[in-house]
């Protein structure tokens, strides 16, 4: 685990992460049957066993390996830590709506990192962020180590206002009191 974190880039990992936990979800809410509900064999139930886990798994590297990780790993192991809280708490939401499948809104509402093959040529792959209506290929601009926001459900109506706007060409200005996190929100969404 800190060897993956040392020798990749807090981008990369938080990018592949997305897209890892799109794909395992996506599967998940697949398979599921319209009667699943409390089904002890639920897929989206095993699931939310697997992230609180994960996370656990995460906490534990940077309690017992403080000494051992640098700043520079610490701060990807907390942005990590931040992201996989976000999906462990959209799977809760999910696992709470028991007709839930791929086509619906708690679903599509979610920002999702997937990666298909480039058309035209198999070898190459492109990751695709889509929310609602919103479709782009990501950018793969790096932007440094940085940290994460976490992300409340004012934080998700945001972004989902925000890739809405851009899905019809339009902008966005977010409204409020100053220091509320206007500006944060949406530099956090470009990442």
């Amino acid at each position: 685990m800190t060897q993956q974190v040392s020798n990749n880039l807090g981008q990369i990992l938080l990018t592949y992460n997305q897209i890892e936990w799109t794909n395992v979800v996506k599967t998940a809410l697949t398979s599921l049957l319209p009667d699943a509900g409390q089904n002890p064999n639920n897929p989206l139930k095993k699931l939310r066993t697997q992230y609180k886990k994960k996370i656990e798994t995460y906490i534990q590297v940077v309690e017992q390996r403080a000494d051992k990780l640098g700043a520079r790993d610490r701060k990807k192991v907390e942005s990590m830590i931040i992201m996989e809280e976000h999906n462990r708490d959209v799977i809760d939401k999910l696992f709470a709506n028991k007709s839930i499948h791929v086509e619906h809104f708690e679903w599509k509402s979610q920002l999702r990192f997937e990666k298909e093959a480039e058309t035209g040529n198999e070898n190459m792959m492109r990751i695709i962020c889509s929310q609602l209506n919103f479709e782009r290929d990501y950018g793969y601009e790096y932007q440094g180590n940085n940290g994460r926001l976490v992300i409340t459900g004012l934080t998700d109506k945001a972004y989902m206002t925000l890739t809405n706007a851009l899905a019809l060409f339009k902008g966005g200005a977010p409204q409020g009191p100053a220091g509320t996190g206007k500006t944060e929100s949406t530099k956090d969404l470009a990442k």
